[in-house]
């Protein structure tokens, strides 16, 4: 199915795990009887998985200028709903470029490089702005990307905050959200645009989380089941509106003219949706 972040979750833990258990990250002690905890081998940048936490995102990048440092120099967080082949993507690329230069994962410039924002503006992703900081919204409004600024990263560490903030719908009514802040080496924000937007068709084995607009073949469902009910456009934003915290525009009217949902009247409906800072915290 895809595109892909419409996908929702699926019990892939072991895609995102094993580009860094070939990389040589190890396991350490983890108290959480379900959750489990990847250290790279400088012992400065982890990956940690918490199933039973609902307070804190499921998975959690962070990377430390020294190996007993307590406050991480940046974090990347994805929830439990999003597509895990995000999260799997994010996975290589960073064991990737620790194997290159584990200096780059940790130190690399937040600034120069690749911008994550074109790659998405030439997909069609439609501009934003807001007082917290520009964003792009895919054409059907089911997926966002938020760059923001004035972001105090002293607040970051306690998920306060972020300057990198994605969200996506899927099936249920839910939203997922994945963020990063602002020491985040911008070849790893990089690398989690790309893997949004990866054309690549993904599988699932029920529909539950899918959200109803993916596109679906036979051979990329696991096993049949259900397709879930499609709710009205209206009910939908709604209730991403009630995950995100803010109030809902309008649903958009049908744009005859190409066939699919058009735009707001007014082009800024993403905007009335900006996710508050500290949204990466939710599950």
């Amino acid at each position: 199915m895809a595109p892909r972040f419409l996908a929702g979750p699926a019990g892939l833990r072991t895609a995102v795990l094993r580009p860094l258990h070939d990389a040589s990250w190890s396991s350490v002690p983890y108290p959480a009887s379900s959750g489990l905890c990847l250290r790279a081998p400088d012992s400065r940048v982890f990956l940690l998985y918490e199933p039973d936490t609902w307070s804190s995102p499921l998975w959690t990048f962070t990377a430390y200028a020294r190996a007993n440092d307590e406050v991480p120099r940046w974090s990347m967080t994805f929830t439990g709903q999003t597509p895990p082949e995000i999260v799997a993507d994010v996975a290589e690329a960073t064991a990737r470029l620790h194997r290159q230069d584990s200096d780059s994962v940790v130190f690399g410039s937040s600034s120069s490089g690749p911008d994550p924002m074109r790659l998405f503006a030439r997909l069609n992703w439609r501009p934003g702005s807001s007082p917290g900081g520009d964003h792009l919204t895919e054409p059907n409004a089911l997926a966002d990307f938020h760059h923001r600024t004035g972001v105090d990263p002293h607040r970051e560490p306690e998920g306060l905050t972020e300057r990198w903030l994605a969200t996506g719908d899927c099936g249920a009514e839910e939203t997922w959200f994945a963020s990063a802040s602002t020491a985040t080496p911008l070849v790893l924000v990089h690398a989690l645009a790309r893997a949004i937007t990866d054309p690549t068709p993904v599988s699932r084995d029920h529909l539950d989380h899918v959200h109803p607009n993916a596109t679906i073949r036979p051979n990329q469902l696991l096993a049949t089941a259900p397709r879930p009910t499609t709710a009205p456009a209206q009910q939908r934003a709604d209730a991403r509106q009630q995950a995100i915290g803010q109030p809902t525009a309008p649903a958009p009217q049908a744009d005859h003219a190409n066939g699919r949902t058009g735009a707001h009247p007014d082009h800024n409906r993403a905007a009335s949706r900006t996710p508050p800072p500290g949204t990466r915290r939710r599950r």
